[in-house]
């Protein structure tokens, strides 16, 4: 057998469990907040909502209906840095800054987040130690690969119908 043959096997072969990983895997949302315009059947898709606690200046606590109907969905709820700054967690952030963030996800929902994923995916070595020293699990780019993610705003690199298709 020639060697292409044996690498077009092993192509196939890797797409088609990536692909069914993909299909059986849990499936994400990412950008969670009351101001992002999040699509009720993608909430609902969704298996882990990951939630800005702080956008544009509005705590999600302040909302209490929406606090309310995201729990009546009963997803998983992880937090989604704190104010879905452009490199936030890329740079160093303060230990008072994540417990605040944290802070806000709690009075919200009733629970500390035990899962964590940085906007844009951007996390320095110290900034994971800093969350994962806080008890909380992170999820990075690999995640992205073998989870669907989709963004409230239809906002990520691919679109959420895309999503579906893959």
């Amino acid at each position: 057998m020639k060697w292409y043959w044996v690498a077009l096997c092993v192509v196939v072969i890797f797409l088609f469990c990536l692909f069914s990983i993909r299909f059986i895997g849990l499936r994400h949302i990412d950008d969670v907040n009351p101001f992002m315009n999040c699509s009720v059947e993608y909430l609902e898709k969704s298996d882990v909502l990951y939630v800005v606690p702080y956008f544009d200046g509005v705590m999600i606590n302040e909302s209490r209906g929406w606090c309310d109907f995201i729990l009546s969905l009963d997803k998983e709820i992880g937090m989604h840095g704190i104010k879905h700054s452009y490199n936030e967690f890329f740079y160093n952030v303060s230990l008072k800054d994540l417990e605040l963030g944290m802070e806000i996800f709690e009075s919200c929902f009733g629970f500390r987040p035990s899962r964590f994923k940085a906007p844009q995916l951007k996390l320095s070595i110290e900034n994971k130690r800093l969350v994962e020293g806080l008890g909380m699990e992170v999820d990075g780019k690999l995640s992205q690969i073998f989870h669907k993610v989709y963004h409230c705003n239809d906002s990520g690199v691919i679109p959420n119908s895309f999503q579906d298709f893959l």
